[in-house]
């Protein structure tokens, strides 16, 4: 290809976080467009965007340069004293030695010398010059700003040092000419100076994006770094709109008078040639005991493994088979180490009593793993396949993510580093993307927009991962409008969105992912101090695997910590251990307990639809649990596979395989395709593939890669004819893998999440209250969890007890067969407080009394806000007096509390000191009670939602509730899932509403109501405000007939009636049929209900539904002037002699109502409006 005459060689990528503007492969697409034989890359302080040049670069076929503009103090860059601003210099890598400087020098900027900028000093530029090559950069450089002094003779003496420094033929005098004052002032001096030292020049463009009108988006950045708005008179900005990549004829044209600054760039680019080894593994050497190799040493480790597993250093062949097997591929791929690695921190991982995962992906495909105690699964018994894991045929990392409890992970990091050097090991950067909503809402900001306007513009973006603005502005009609025909602002906002969106914002820090290095990672890797001072990786993750470096996965998983501290509260109520590697895998309680889906707080198994698909399938073997696993994702779910399996299972349906060798590969599915493994031991079993080429083809089918398919396919479909297979049959098995293989999914990984699955549904159902305390714990920070995890409790008889200062600890406890509530999920009360309680109570027992509480806790800690919050969630119940009592006594037990303290610090000894046990009482004189009544109901049960942000000890819907059962066909919480465009009844307590004006000028409103801990957000549209807003009353029920919608992914519920008390009764609202259980058909009970139904006498006919055993039903109609009041009294009168459910309440002139149209649709985007 012929190549221009100029490179550009100082440009800014959009990793020069919110200055540039300008993705990494849009500048060498550019690079590529304008026949440049090279491009550098030279981002303010970092490398972010190295590899990616590198890789991208070379498959383009123009030549990388790395490089960055650094930041250079003139004094030490560790003094953080701000005399000055630093210089800046370009600095490029002639050769690997070069680059390994940048590395190094890139890295002290931020570890050593951050200061505002990642900085170094002229020491650090000395010592690491080697195989470089350096510009003088922009007006911030140190010649220009000597220049712009005046001082030419400073501006030689800066030129000089340089070249001291990088040897006269590796350092350039920069050029460049944007139009701006300065520069064009000492454009003429720059070059004089430069030769009069014999320094070369060169030009550049210190491009920040690529096209000329990309200079809007580039200037919005910059309003995003400095939180300005783009009209702001005073805000920083580029001086011109010149900082683009421009093409080898302008930059020419721009330095005719120079023409060997164009040249140099040549010059230049052709002396860089840094050549980068990626793809090969650079593992940490693992310490080997003496006198072994890291292949005798994992050998040996896997003969007791056998033992400890099987009970035999030579157990059944198929496992000795399949372990040698495995090793000899660990060993020919020189993986020893890195198993060893990951063996030895779970085994301190164990020893530090921090609970691991049994597995987690492909890994739990492996023996070896199995038997290093890296997984919990038996591969073979359940057929998982190694080579699902590590391909022979194909060299790449093994990966081994392993998940530890989610407080105890970052103890096994510890020893990470504490093994492998601080130096060492790291965590990985990760590029948080300006994506399409969030570009629309930046620059909407940057541009001064009215919040309403912009986010009403965000939400018509679809709902979708990776949505870009380049796509969606021409395909959603909404969007496309605004582009066409909207104002000049709404242009303006969405072109530049569209410039912006998919640029780097911010870092951030990979939340599991780690890297270990045999040697300094300084050495191998540009390192990064976040604002928080975390080390991290300047490469995130994908670039870190082409560089070779190890990268680990440290999971923190709640469930793990849910499981330890069940079996410790295991332990300490009941006495027994329980060994979880020992529990029976076929439990008929466990089973039982999943059958009827009461998974609420089981591992993976929580969701409505989740659970719903549990009672279909009723699980009744492990593999059942290993399959719902992989069977719950919209894949399966959408193509009807699931209900396939379900219909199979249970016998509805016939169980077919597509050919009799493929039954024990698709037997524990009922004859279904469901896992990649099974797509591999097909291919394996019908075609004779190996398991190598056997994967090649499960990653081709996963991919959809259609030329690796076809040439599969044929393969395949010979193989299996060669089998005996007829042809057609054989492709018809291809093409039927084919179809499933789009949303297989991986069974080691499913498998090994099943034990965790199986292993918290077995506490659950032998251990309850134990097990619920432990979940209820680990979600103390979630008021919303805790309040359906409370709920779940009451479901399943476990009481909750309030909190008590005496009794309760930090977390949930089990108290005496119940659960006692947990401090810290207490709102107002800090860690700190609730470590001065325990502590307290553990040093001199109990406390007896408020002023006792005060004067012994630590009141800097267990301040007034903190007593306020303990009263109002009855954590002094114990001292026998009234909540109105304990909140006015308060303020004076508090300040008592501080005086007797505040004498003790000064070293005072108190009355109370002194007196010992016998001062019990003594400070309480002034602390008298006062006879004062107590707070009102409502008033208790508002103060503990306050603390709690739930109910605990009632609802105020209570009194209503069992109305609003038998009026409701959906709660609170389950409407959510009930679909877009459904009529839905539902009941609760109205706590707010904001009324709203629509463009039009309408009246509509937003209600909450609440009920049963969960409160739910309805939208009360102007026709429907115009005809029940006058039943809106705060804390009165309310029952609701409404229609369900779905808007970008989230459901909207919209209210249609509202209905209080009143309409229960009215004239033909509802048919009540009331039903007398065989067991309840005695002449004692008829009296009963009797009774009941004349206590609530009313205008509703009904009917009564009387059971007997002997004969057939009989429906009874009471006489016209008997009729009832339908009320929650009734209902609960009646159903506690009756039973649950003995009632059948329809209400017809509700179920008749038609469906709307669609107008609901508009008037919410208007009323978001």
């Amino acid at each position: 290809m012929y190549h221009t005459n100029f490179v550009h060689l100082h440009v800014h990528s959009h990793y020069s976080l919110l200055d540039g503007a300008a993705p990494v492969k849009g500048i060498i697409d550019a690079a590529r467009r304008f026949r440049m034989p090279a491009i550098a890359i030279t981002d303010h302080g970092n490398m972010f965007g190295a590899i990616e040049l590198y890789q991208y670069a070379l498959k383009r076929g123009v030549k990388p340069i790395i490089g960055y503009e650094a930041y250079l103090t003139n004094g030490s860059h560790k003094d953080r004293s701000r005399e000055r601003s630093p210089y800046h210099i370009v600095l490029l890598a002639r050769n690997i030695e070069g680059y390994k400087n940048l590395v190094k020098l890139s890295t002290i900027g931020f570890t050593d010398g951050f200061y505002y900028k990642p900085r170094i000093d002229f020491e650090l530029l000395e010592k690491y010059s080697e195989g470089l090559i350096a510009l003088s950069a922009c007006l911030a450089g140190e010649i220009p700003q000597e220049l712009l002094k005046e001082d030419r003779e400073a501006a030689r003496a800066a030129i000089k040092r340089y070249q001291k420094i990088f040897g006269i033929e590796n350092f350039y005098v920069e050029i460049q000419d944007h139009g701006i004052a300065d520069q064009q002032k000492i454009l003429k001096d720059l070059v004089e100076v430069a030769r009069s030292c014999d320094a070369p020049i060169v030009a550049t463009n210190d491009s920040h994006y690529i096209k000329p009108e990309d200079w809007e988006a580039q200037d919005a950045l910059l309003c995003l770094n400095t939180n300005a708005k783009i009209d702001d008179v005073k805000r920083y900005r580029f001086e011109t709109h010149e900082f683009y990549l421009k093409s080898p004829q302008e930059m020419s044209d721009l330095f005719a008078e120079y023409p060997e600054a164009i040249s140099n760039t040549l010059r230049i680019a052709e002396r860089c040639n840094v050549q980068l080894t990626l793809g090969k593994s650079i593992l940490p050497n693992f310490p080997i005991p003496e006198g072994k190799t890291s292949e005798s040493y994992i050998t040996e480790l896997c003969y007791e493994g056998m033992k400890w597993r099987y009970g035999s250093e030579t157990p059944d062949e198929v496992y000795t088979k399949r372990f040698e097997y495995e090793l000899g591929v660990i060993k020919r791929m020189g993986f020893c180490d890195y198993f060893l690695i990951v063996w030895d921190f779970i085994r301190a991982a164990r020893e530090m009593g921090v609970p691991v995962g049994p597995g987690r992906g492909s890994a739990a495909g492996s023996i070896v793993a199995y038997l290093l105690g890296i997984t919990d699964i038996d591969p073979i018994k359940y057929g998982l396949l190694f080579e699902r894991f590590l391909n022979p045929d194909r060299i790449s990392m093994p990966d081994i993510d392993v998940d530890f409890s989610d407080d105890g992970r970052q103890k096994v990091i510890d020893y990470v580093v504490e093994k492998y050097g601080r130096n060492r090991v790291s965590s990985i950067i990760t590029f948080n993307f300006i994506l399409a909503k969030m570009a629309i809402r930046d620059i909407g900001r940057v541009l001064g927009m009215e919040l309403s306007e912009v986010d009403r513009i965000a939400k018509m973006v679809p709902e979708k991962p990776g949505t870009h603005l380049k796509k969606v502005l021409y395909e959603v009609p909404e969007l496309k409008e605004l582009v066409e025909h909207g104002t000049q602002q709404q242009k303006k906002l969405l072109r530049i969105a569209e410039t912006v969106d998919g640029l780097v914002r911010h870092t951030g820090v990979h939340a599991c992912g780690i890297v270990i290095s045999r040697q300094d990672l300084m050495d191998i890797v540009p390192l990064y101090y976040d604002k928080h001072e975390e080390l991290m990786t300047q490469f995130e993750k994908n670039a870190i695997e082409s560089i070779g470096l190890l990268k680990m996965d440290f999971l923190g998983l709640k469930t793990l910590t849910i499981l330890q501290r069940a079996l410790e509260n295991i332990k300490t109520s009941l006495g027994i251990e329980v060994d979880l590697n020992k529990i029976p895998i076929d439990d008929i309680r466990t089973y039982e307990l999943l059958q009827q889906a009461l998974t609420y707080g089981v591992f993976q198994l929580e969701s409505a639809g989740m659970r719903n698909l549990i009672a279909r399938l009723k699980p009744s073997v492990f593999e059942d649990i290993i399959a719902l696993l992989a069977m719950y994702r919209p894949g399966p779910l959408s193509s009807g596979m699931v209900d396939d399996f379900v219909e199979r299972k249970h016998g509805r349906k016939s169980l077919d395989y597509p050919h009799p060798d493929l039954e024990p590969v698709l037997r524990d599915t009922y004859g279904v395709f469901l896992y990649q493994e099974q797509v591999m031991q097909t291919a394996n079993v019908l075609a004779n593939f190996t398991m190598a080429e056997a994967d090649a083809l499960r990653k081709a089918m996963g991919k959809k890669i259609a030329e690796v398919m076809e040439k599969m396919g044929k393969l395949f479909v010979k193989g299996a004819v060669a089998r005996g297979v007829p042809e057609q049959k054989a492709q018809e098995i291809f093409d039927l893998m084919a179809g499933f293989a789009e949303y297989g999914f991986n069974k080691s990984h499913s498998a090994a999440y099943a034990v965790i699955t199986y292993r918290t549904a077995y506490l659950k159902a032998h251990y309850p209250v134990e097990f619920m305390a432990a979940v209820l714990s680990a979600e103390i920070n979630d008021t919303d969890k805790v309040a359906e995890y409370v709920d779940e409790c009451r479901t399943m008889g476990i009481e909750i007890l309030p909190p008590d200062v005496n009794i309760s600890e930090a977390l949930f406890k089990v108290d005496s067969g119940n659960i006692r509530f947990g401090m810290s999920a207490i709102k107002g009360v800090g860690a700190g407080a609730v470590e001065s309680i325990v502590q307290q109570r553990q040093k001199d027992g109990a406390f007896k009394s408020l002023g006792d509480f005060t004067r012994r806790v630590n009141t800097s800690q267990v301040n007034s806000r903190v007593i306020d919050a303990l009263i109002k969630a009855g954590a002094f119940d114990s001292f026998a007096l009234k909540k109105s009592q304990l909140i006015a006594m308060a303020s004076e037990a508090l300040k008592s509390g501080q005086s007797v303290q505040k004498s003790r610090n000064a070293g005072q000894i108190t009355f109370f000191d002194v007196f010992g046990e016998e001062a019990e009482g003594m400070g309480d004189i002034e602390l008298t009670p006062p006879d004062i009544p107590e707070l009102t109901e409502k008033e208790l049960l508002t103060a503990e939602k306050e603390v709690f942000g739930f109910y605990l000890t009632g609802d105020p819907f209570n009194a209503v509730a069992p109305l609003g059962r038998v009026f409701s066909t959906h709660t609170l919480s389950s409407i959510l899932e009930a679909g877009d465009g459904k009529f839905c009844r539902i009941a609760g307590i109205l706590t707010a509403y904001k009324r709203h004006i629509t463009k039009k000028g309408d009246y509509m409103a937003f209600l909450t109501i609440e009920a049963e801990n969960t409160a739910l957000d309805v939208t009360l549209f102007p026709k429907s405000y115009q005809e029940y807003h006058h039943r809106l009353t705060i804390d009165e029920p309310m029952f609701m007939v409404v229609q369900t919608q779905l808007v970008d992914g989230t459901t909207k519920v919209n209210a249609e009636k509202i209905l209080t008390l009143d309409d229960f009764n009215e004239e033909g609202f509802s048919k009540i049929t009331l039903i007398v259980p065989p067991s309840v058909a005695t002449r004692e009970n008829y009296q009963k209900l009797l009774g009941v139904l004349q206590k609530n006498p009313g205008s509703t006919p009904f009917l009564i539904r009387v059971i007997s055993r002997e004969g057939p039903k009989v429906l009874l109609k009471p006489p016209a002037r008997f009729r009832i009041n339908l009320n929650a009294n009734l209902i609960k009168s009646w159903e506690k002699i009756c039973g649950r459910n003995s009632l059948k309440i329809e209400f017809p002139m509700l179920d008749s109502m038609s469906r709307p149209n669609n107008r609901y649709r508009k008037n919410f985007k208007a009323a978001e409006g």
